[in-house]
């Protein structure tokens, strides 16, 4: 495991970078290394790789403090090219921190709703399911209403994600 780190023209570190073996998977006993290392610098973001996974941190939600999950993931056997732009930004001739940041704030709570839609799309909850039957169920929505919805709920919503993915 290597540590490297990325300083601006003052000298002032912009970004930790932690370096672990390519069979190594990336987890916790490996970023609490690099979370240890993000409370004693001033760098705001922070990158754990293996060289074929790269997850990178930020301090979105205290100060000084690395985030316990990743604001951006990259997997260069599965890449994902919608992140193109996101990777850009932290390129030596594109680098802003302001920008970072605001993009990692961006990120972290975009893919946090849309794992959160897809739990409610596979598994929807009550708030959910009432949210949708309640503006087309004129009766009153029981317990046991509820659950008949829950099965229409699931099914519309699976059907509107394969219609909007074949449109």
């Amino acid at each position: 495991c290597s540590e490297l780190v990325i300083r601006d023209s003052n000298g002032s570190i912009q970004l930790l970078i932690d370096c672990n073996r390519a069979e190594d998977s990336l987890g916790f006993q490996h970023s609490s290394q690099l979370y240890r290392y993000f409370s004693v610098t001033d760098a705001r973001i922070a990158l754990l790789t293996n060289g074929i996974r790269y997850q990178f941190f930020a301090d979105l939600d205290a100060a000084n403090r690395m985030d316990k999950s990743p604001f951006m993931e990259i997997d260069f056997l599965n890449f994902n090219w919608r992140l193109s732009e996101e990777i850009r930004k932290l390129s030596k001739n594109d680098f802003d921190l302001g920008d970072v940041i605001n993009a990692a704030g961006e990120l972290k709570y975009t893919n946090r709703i849309k794992r959160l839609i897809v739990e409610q799309f596979n598994n929807p909850t009550d708030d959910f399911v009432t949210l949708f039957a309640s503006q087309v169920y004129e009766g009153r929505l029981t317990q046991r209403t509820k659950e008949d919805f829950r099965d229409i709920v699931r099914r519309a919503t699976g059907q509107f994600l394969n219609d909007s993915l074949n449109e």
